[in-house]
C-alpha cells in the first residue's frame, strides 16, 4: 500500500514538474523575463556622467533619469572614475 502510494506521489510531482515547465515556455514565448532584473545600464552610466559633468546637482540627475538612490548614482560615477566636486561648508559657531 506504502509503496502505491509512494508511486502516485512521484507521479503526480512529475505532472506538477511538467505544468510549470510548460507555463515558463509559454511565458517566455510571450515575452516574459525571469530572474533578477539587469544591474547596470550603459546608457544611464554615460548620461549620469555627461548630466555631472555639465554640473547637474545629484538630486537632480536621479530625479531626470528616475533613479532611486544616491549610491547608484555615486557608483555610476565611480565606474567611469569622476571624482565628486563636493563642496566642504564649515559652520563655526
Amino acid at each position: 500500500m506504502m509503496s502505491l502510494m509512494a508511486a502516485l506521489a512521484e507521479f503526480e510531482r512529475s505532472v506538477i514538474a511538467e505544468r510549470c515547465s510548460a507555463g515558463r515556455k509559454e511565458a517566455r514565448l510571450k515575452g516574459a523575463r525571469f530572474g533578477r532584473t539587469p544591474g547596470i545600464d550603459k546608457n544611464k552610466i554615460d548620461a549620469v556622467s555627461a548630466l555631472y559633468k555639465q554640473g547637474m546637482s545629484i538630486s537632480s540627475i536621479m530625479q531626470q533619469l528616475g533613479i532611486k538612490s544616491k549610491s547608484t548614482i555615486y557608483r555610476y560615477l565611480q565606474i567611469r572614475d569622476i571624482r565628486l566636486n563636493r563642496k566642504v561648508c564649515l559652520y563655526h559657531h
